[in-house]
């Protein structure tokens, strides 16, 4: 069984969240595993490689719609959009659109607290210019719109998106041709990687090398199912998110914001949102 919808980010976008939203509803099938990058990264696997994530052929009927989400698609340029125009079964995508300002200082709060990173935000998006580019929303999507047709892409933004969780699960089955009321009604409602910089940054890096590590082998999901590891945040315990990142200069704000402007009103003329919200902090 092959998809029939991708979640194609941005990172730092509830992705996450989106996934397990989706993943509870009874009708949806979601990939094993989050983030396959199959179209980015590791196509030359092959389409086998991909199907083994999704269950079986002969369960086709019990799901509505089956679907992955991998947030690094949204800019992993024309190439892996065509493959994804070129599956059949894909009809349906899903952008989750967050400030991009907002979703940049995001990155660098994941960076310093998943990888150490000693820098503070100029440092960061001077060492990683791509997570800048990742904002450029409107030219990102006009990718897909050159292999996918308006109607099969869904824009959430991020901003909205837990004003009222009952009004996005309502726009996710809409779109997805599945009935609301059957997601369980906790759904989407819990929060999913929390923001934060742990106090002990180099055990937390190890901690987070280390779980990747098993993650490659058998010995993750046999600790999972006995209810030992769940993350590197639960190795350390919450108790150690204290740590405030450094702020951003105010002269980086106002380049940031002049570079996205037109990014934003780009994104406003290819799909028909009012982002009057982002448009505030933008020249």
């Amino acid at each position: 069984m092959l998809p029939t919808f991708l979640g194609i980010g941005p990172p730092k976008a509830a992705s996450t969240w989106l996934y397990q939203l989706l993943a509870s509803h009874p009708d949806v099938a979601m990939s094993r595993e989050k983030e396959l990058c199959f179209f980015s990264r590791h196509y030359s696997r092959g389409l086998g490689w991909y199907e083994a994530f999704f269950p079986e052929d002969e369960e086709e009927r019990m799901y509505r719609a089956v679907g992955e989400v991998t947030p690094e698609y949204l800019y992993a340029g024309e190439e892996a959009v065509r493959r994804m125009g070129a599956m059949p079964s894909i009809q349906k995508l899903i952008l989750i659109a967050r400030h991009p300002i907002e979703r940049a200082v995001s990155a660098h709060a994941h960076r310093v607290r998943s990888d150490n990173f000693a820098g503070g935000f100029e440092d960061f998006i001077e060492e990683f210019p791509h997570e800048v580019a990742c904002g450029d929303y409107g030219r990102h999507v006009a990718t897909y719109l050159r292999h996918f047709k308006r109607d099969q892409l869904l824009v959430l933004v991020f901003e909205r998106l837990f004003k009222d969780v009952e009004a996005t699960k309502r726009t996710l089955a809409r779109f997805l041709g599945l009935d609301a009321q059957r997601f369980p009604p906790e759904a989407g409602y819990a929060v999913v990687n929390p923001g934060y910089v742990p106090r002990f940054q180099n055990v937390f890096a190890l901690a987070r090398s280390l779980l990747h590590w098993l993650k490659g082998g058998r010995v993750l999901p046999w600790l999972r199912r006995l209810g030992l590891v769940k993350g590197a945040g639960c190795l350390l315990g919450r108790q150690s998110k204290e740590k405030a990142l450094p702020s951003m200069r105010p002269a980086t704000r106002r380049r940031l914001a002049r570079r996205y402007a037109g990014e934003v009103k780009r994104l406003e003329a290819l799909t028909g949102l009012d982002l009057a919200e982002w448009k505030k902090t933008l020249p």
